[in-house]
């Protein structure tokens, strides 16, 4: 028997959802993620947040595609986007892109006591369209020239000091020790590095 109320469907999982790289939107960066692993580990401060480079910043990303359309009794939320991809959209080279898929889940209850969970694969494909790759390619160009330009040059400051000569005891750190700073890498574009997102 049946009432005259639409029964709602049980299933396990309401929704399917692809998110990633919007073409229409572009390579726009989100001020909105929090990235505070990243400035932590590398001692950036509010004031100098927008000098990482444009492999360290999180874009814009969108649901592309959500499945189905329409469910009954469970209306589709553009929410979920910030809980599945809540570092936003990332660009890494070849050298830096996680090769393991990763997993999260998210359990969000809202103010009306409705919950929406989510499990989360994030995997990177290499960038095929020319358009992104040398869109990323100006973003590091103009990055290293904001750089370059803020900065006076060292060269200017020190006394000339012939070939061959020891400067004054100032010398390099031993040929064994390396700097323990995480090395940043740079997309360039001229087809040296494969880019993934």
């Amino acid at each position: 028997m049946t009432s005259g109320k639409e029964e709602a469907e049980t299933t396990l999982v309401d929704y399917f959802v692809v998110a990633g790289y919007d073409p229409e939107v572009g390579l726009v960066i989100d001020t909105t993620c929090d990235d505070c692993a990243w400035e932590e580990e590398n001692g950036i401060t509010l004031s100098s947040k927008d000098q990482r480079p444009p492999l360290q910043r999180a874009f814009i990303a969108k649901i592309l595609h959500h499945f189905p359309q329409r469910r009954a009794g469970a209306p589709f939320s553009d929410e979920v986007l910030s809980l599945c991809m809540p570092k936003g959209l990332r660009f890494f080279t070849e050298k830096d892109v996680p090769l393991d898929v990763s997993l999260h889940t998210f359990a969000n209850i809202r103010e009306d006591g409705s919950r929406i969970n989510g499990t989360v694969i994030t995997y990177y494909e290499e960038v095929r369209d020319a358009r992104i790759c040398e869109a990323m390619s100006l973003l590091h160009t103009e990055h290293v020239r904001k750089l370059t330009a803020g900065e006076p040059s060292i060269d200017r400051d020190r006394p000339h000091v012939p070939p061959g000569t020891v400067s004054g005891g100032t010398h390099t750190l031993p040929r064994g020790r390396r700097s323990r700073t995480k090395r940043i890498s740079y997309y360039d574009g001229g087809g040296h590095n494969t880019l993934f997102m």
